[in-house]
């Protein structure tokens, strides 16, 4: 009876190992996108255009591959953790706190990567747009 006892814990243990590795491969915890600060610009220089500002919590371990462009220019301040994120035909880009990137308008973006296991990252977005413009777009496979 002990053998086949050892076998099944052993079985279950590595069927559990497994989920935990295809959650890491997957958001098991959705990404959160929160408005923290929205502006249509007044001064004549500028008429058109609005501000947006956000905060963006990437979870611990996340890998997100959905293909996708911002119609805006999008600058971003690592706060916490880290992220790798890649854009189509540059290299990826190992971003830690403290970090700034910056995004052309319309520019695809491929994926991005919390490559810490333990510990979110939260980045501050300024999104720099015209009136009416979309902020995030999915682009199809």
């Amino acid at each position: 009876m002990k053998p086949i006892f050892a076998i099944l814990t052993l079985f279950v243990s590595t069927l559990c190992l497994a989920q935990h590795e295809h959650t890491s491969q997957t958001i098991a915890k959705k990404s959160e996108h929160v408005a923290i600060f929205d502006q249509a610009f007044t001064d004549s220089s500028f008429v058109g255009k609005e501000i947006k500002v956000a905060l963006f919590t990437v979870p611990a371990g996340a890998i997100d591959l959905t293909k996708h462009v911002h119609d805006c220019q999008l600058v971003g301040y690592i706060l916490e953790g880290e992220v790798i994120t890649k854009l189509k035909d540059k290299a990826p880009q190992h971003l830690k706190k403290g970090d700034v990137f910056y995004e052309f308008p319309n520019e695809v973006h491929e994926s991005l990567q919390n490559p810490n296991e333990k510990m979110d990252a939260r980045i501050l977005l300024y999104y720099l747009f015209n009136k009416g413009a979309v902020l995030y777009k999915k682009l199809e496979k």
